[in-house]
């Protein structure tokens, strides 16, 4: 009887699936997992008009400015480039009202037409499921939007679309595509 219960117990484990890193809460799951989205990005015309902006023209009735372009890095282990007190200051200021967990940190370096840009630290956070990019800025407490990621068949051919605009559900001018930039190859 009791060489059965071990035959039923080794089957259970080995026959049960594993949990995997999308099945863990997101504090938990690695840092590589968000460093996919580290590196150059520029706005894609390409993908913006499949989002039904044609032009800039198109975008006049968005809420905020959008980058042109940015870098950004992700840290190893998040909360490595911020210091501990300013990462308890918006994690409870900031986000843990917003219902956001923060997911991971880096840097986010953009380039704004008329702007000369934001270089600062930056935050991943998690909510309901989606990712979410985040910066300190001068005009507002925190700066960005729910991020979608697209693997490319190669990286140059990798997409993320930032939606600005939270109060709204749908596609709004202020969702905007980049398209990673290409690497040099020396």
């Amino acid at each position: 009887m009791l060489s059965i219960r071990c035959l039923v117990l080794v089957g259970i484990m080995t026959f049960t699936p594993q949990i995997t890193s999308a099945d863990e809460p997101a504090a938990t799951r690695p840092a590589e997992i968000y460093r996919q989205f580290a590196g150059a990005w520029e706005t894609s015309p390409e993908i913006n008009r499949l989002l039904g902006f044609e032009n800039e023209e198109s975008r006049l009735d968005a809420q905020v400015m959008h980058p042109q372009s940015f870098r950004l890095s992700i840290d190893e282990k998040s909360g490595e480039s911020i210091k501990q007190e300013v990462m308890t200051i918006f994690q409870e200021a900031i986000f843990q009202k917003m219902g956001h967990e923060i997911i991971a940190t880096g840097k986010w370096e953009t380039t704004f037409e008329i702007d000369p840009g934001i270089d600062s630290q930056c935050f991943l956070t998690h909510h309901n499921g989606a990712t979410y990019l985040w910066t300190s800025a001068p005009y507002v407490v925190v700066y960005g939007g729910k991020i979608s990621y697209i693997r490319g068949a190669k990286p140059e051919l990798d997409i993320l679309v930032i939606d600005f605009n939270l109060s709204e559900e749908s596609r709004t001018p202020d969702t905007v595509a980049y398209k990673r930039v290409a690497q040099k190859s020396e």
